[in-house]
């Protein structure tokens, strides 16, 4: 199975400087545009078998251009959602450090051990969506190509996983708003096959500089 992994569009955490985890929120009109943009690439240059989402709003509404587009229905997967960060929903980088500084330098220093209360840890995300993605590769045969939309931080959990990488080097990946990464899963063997591909965005529609550094998306 070929596995493109979708990141969501903009939404208003991105925009507005704020952390999301699991915050429900729905896309901007450029994140809408930026949807409708890798949609129709997708359909333009692959024959997909099946689409899947993260829950949340933001990749619901990215799944759903794709929808359109496609002529398939969403599935929604619970496992692909963002990680959960609990009392840090919806704050700037700036309060995240005032509040929680202890919490802020374990982050930097090696977010796979940074420990507060009420944040999901970085090892049970890549469990849960690593899992999310074997389920999808079980229920299609090889040679299917199929589309899942998620979050930065889950799919380079999911990438880690792929090239063998230790968690804490996930800020090695990157993965814009509406980007395409492809892997493949074949039995025991997965292969990464592409990272991080824009080229279906217009130059206005690109993500901003600092809407793709760790303290101002997803995490």
């Amino acid at each position: 199975m070929r596995l493109l992994l979708v990141r969501h569009g903009e939404a208003e955490g991105n925009r507005d400087g704020r952390l999301m985890g699991q915050s429900d929120l729905s896309l901007t009109p450029r994140g809408r545009a930026q949807a409708e943009a890798v949609a129709q690439a997708v359909a333009a240059r692959e024959r997909v078998k099946a689409l899947y989402a993260s829950p949340l709003a933001r990749a619901r509404e990215t799944a759903e251009a794709l929808s359109g587009a496609l002529g398939l229905p969403v599935g929604t997967v619970d496992g692909l959602a963002e990680l959960d960060i609990g009392p840090l929903e919806g704050l700037t980088s700036a309060e995240r450090l005032a509040r929680y500084p202890e919490f802020s330098d374990q982050w930097e220093r090696n977010a796979a051990r940074a420990v507060l209360a009420g944040v999901e840890p970085l090892a049970h995300l890549q469990e849960r969506a690593w899992q999310a993605v074997r389920q999808i590769a079980d229920a299609h045969q090889d040679g299917e190509t199929v589309v899942s939309v998620s979050h930065s931080l889950a799919i380079t959990m999911v990438l880690c996983k792929v090239l063998e990488l230790p968690i804490d080097k996930f800020r090695n990946l990157q993965v814009g708003l509406t980007s395409i990464s492809i892997v493949q899963l074949q039995d025991s063997r997965t292969r990464l096959l592409a990272l991080n591909n824009l080229s279906h965005l217009a130059e206005d529609l690109l993500p901003a500089p600092g809407s793709q550094i760790e303290t101002r998306d997803d995490r």
